[in-house]
């Protein structure tokens, strides 16, 4: 009987060990099947795809050259301007910031500037230099009176009139070239420029008013060849009238 229960006991010790074995059998062979299948699939399918389609360069490519256009715009918004319904354009009246350097703009809403009109920047004291399109015929009186700290500017040979006092008491100007174009110049136009040495007066000036170099004691001033100081301004105003 001993034998027999014995016997027993060892062959159910074999089954219970012989099932143990299958399980571990079956989660060792399951594991690895589903870390292949899943995993890498998922990772080559969607961040090769996501990395290119978020990070290329062509939308850097694309704005670029939108910002640099706009930067080169000149902001029109820091002048003040009227429409001239005689002349059908944009006349500048005034002027609203503080900077040394000013650029006036070609055309404003689409219309050419066609003048700068009296007083636009008169006594802006900031202002060292001012560039004016050639879409201009027209500088208005005291367009630029008392722009005391104004030593350089650029007139267009568009410009065909200099109004009276245009420039009075511009006290750091030192030198003036005055473009064929113009046919006039106004009276004091530019008067009490102390620091004026030099300006050029082209053979299309026919007329100049009295006192348009008036206190300009250190002006050597050019016309037709010839040069005229302080003390025979009047001599130039006759030579220039008689014509």
């Amino acid at each position: 009987m001993k034998l027999k229960k014995i016997a027993a006991v060892i062959s159910a010790a074999a089954v219970m060990l012989a099932l143990a074995g299958c399980g571990e059998g079956s989660q060792t062979s399951s594991t690895p099947n589903s870390e292949q299948s899943s995993t890498p699939n998922s990772e080559q399918s969607s961040t090769p795809n996501s990395e290119q389609s978020s990070t290329g360069l062509n939308p850097e490519e694309s704005t670029s050259p939108n910002q640099t256009s706009e930067s080169s715009v000149v902001d029109v918004s820091a002048f003040e301007y009227e429409h001239d319904d005689d002349r059908n354009g944009m006349k500048i009246t005034g002027y609203k910031l503080q900077e040394s350097e000013v650029h006036i703009p070609e055309t404003i809403d689409g219309e050419k500037v066609i003048g700068i009109g009296e007083n636009a920047f008169k006594d802006c004291t900031s202002i060292t230099s001012i560039s004016i399109p050639d879409s201009v015929t027209e500088i208005g009186d005291t367009a630029f009176g008392g722009c005391t700290s104004l030593t350089s500017i650029t007139i267009p040979d568009s410009v065909t009139e200099i109004s009276g006092s245009a420039f009075v008491s511009c006290t750091s100007l030192t030198s003036v070239t005055i473009p064929n174009s113009v046919t006039s110049i106004g009276v004091f136009a530019f008067s009490d420029c102390t620091s004026l040495t030099s300006i050029t007066i082209p053979d299309s000036v026919t007329s100049i008013e009295s006192g348009a170099f008036g206190n300009c004691k250190n002006i050597k001033a050019t016309y037709k060849g010839q040069t005229y100081d302080h003390d025979h301004i009047s001599d130039l105003n006759k030579a220039i009238n008689s014509n």
